[in-house]
């Protein structure tokens, strides 16, 4: 059965799946009913250990899409931002920052086991099971502005959201005419 398992394991790994601890206990204890090889099979954490010592597995952190931050421009941001802020007098409550996200309702997991001889855990772009915002707050925080969707609409689906109760969550919202995150129209917002 841990033979089989392996092979799976492999394979898995050779299509860049992740594969977490519960999930190898899991199809150990399907391909152990399949082969009927233990009466009373249970893939418990210490024989999930031993398995990963005897197969060589390891957890490895995924690396997917890569940062692009460009250090070298940070200094100089800050230098200007600064002067910027003392030419026009500003106070902390009058300088606000706003910036777009998603709120993912599936994700895959950030680790994966692997086999010794991986020297890295490639990653899937996530499934575009989210809702996209703007968040918007002044730099004291004593001004959080309600968070502006760009559809109007939580843009929910996949399996284990049914119940989820739109009704309570508060999202202000724009029509942007499908233009990409990026451009979400901030006019209405501030």
């Amino acid at each position: 059965m841990e033979n089989s398992l392996y092979k799976w394991f492999l394979k898995q790994r050779e299509n860049h799946v992740p594969v977490s601890g519960e999930v190898l206990k899991q199809r150990a204890r399907l391909l152990n009913e399949k082969m009927k090889e233990t009466e009373n099979f249970v893939a418990s954490d210490g024989w999930l250990e031993r398995f990963k010592t005897r197969y060589g597995i390891r957890l490895l952190s995924i690396s997917g899409e890569k940062l692009s931050a460009q250090p070298q421009l940070v200094q100089p941001f800050k230098e200007k931002l600064m002067k910027t802020i003392t030419e026009l007098d500003l106070r902390m409550e009058q300088i606000y920052n706003a910036d777009v996200s998603g709120l993912y309702w599936k994700m895959l997991p950030e680790k994966t086991y692997t086999a010794s001889f991986e020297k890295s855990a490639p990653g899937r772009k996530p499934e575009n099971q989210r809702i996209t915002f703007l968040a918007c707050t002044n730099a004291n925080g004593s001004h959080k502005i309600k968070p502006l969707s760009d559809n109007g609409q939580l843009d929910i689906s996949g399996e284990g959201v049914e119940n989820v109760m739109t009704t309570d969550l508060t999202f202000g919202y724009a029509l942007t005419n499908e233009a990409p995150p990026d451009s979400m129209s901030s006019s209405n917002f501030i």
